[in-house]
């Protein structure tokens, strides 16, 4: 989205009109990306998007606006994804930061659960994740306190798809079944997820 803030973007008409320019260009927009672009807050064009949905010219969803012509809404994130690692230390921040704007691009809900490195509060953690209805389990297993054979019977039991983070344990027998993603520490962990 072009042009610097300047002293038309505080005028509610020109706001209006970069909005639906935007809109006519892109289908889309985030309040606070235009927020950011014009110099005002995410409040005002959220009030801004209010008055132009009022009259017809934009639909409002979460986060922004959607062309009043397009023919449906966004889904809301309705497909529960567990993400289950040992805690916040290391650079699990950013593997969280990565995942959650993943499952934002796929209109899933990121369910957060940590462990510890206890094998006994990741079985607890994983049946709490299932109550709740996840669709798949990210996990970083812990091995204290078990074998390689007993993490790869206890994920096998898991009833939905599992991918394994940052251990190398994807050519290790039965885990060879999961699917793995580790992070790049070269380029960062956003990049490898």
């Amino acid at each position: 989205m072009p042009s610097p803030p300047h002293l038309s973007a505080h005028l509610p008409r020109a706001r209006h009109e970069h909005l639906l320019r935007e809109l006519s260009l892109r289908g889309s927009i985030r309040a606070s990306e235009v927020a950011a672009q014009l110099g005002v807050s995410e409040v005002t064009i959220r009030r801004d998007i209010i008055h132009l949905e009022q009259g017809g010219h934009l639909a409002r969803v979460h986060g922004g606006a959607i062309s009043a012509e397009a023919t449906t809404r966004p889904a809301p994130a309705r497909t529960p994804i567990g993400l289950l690692l040992p805690g916040a230390g290391s650079h699990f921040p950013e593997v969280t930061r990565g995942a959650h704007e993943a499952a934002l691009a796929l209109h899933a809900r990121l369910a957060m659960a940590s462990t510890d490195y206890r094998a006994a509060t990741e079985r607890r953690q994983i049946r709490q994740l299932l109550v709740l209805g996840i669709s798949g389990l990210v996990i970083a297993p812990t091995l204290r306190g078990r074998s390689l054979e007993d993490l790869a019977e206890e994920l096998s039991a898991v009833p939905v798809p599992t991918v394994l983070v940052e251990r190398d344990l994807e050519r290790t027998g039965s885990l060879a079944e999961h699917d793995w993603v580790r992070t790049d520490h070269v380029r960062g962990a956003l990049a490898a997820l």
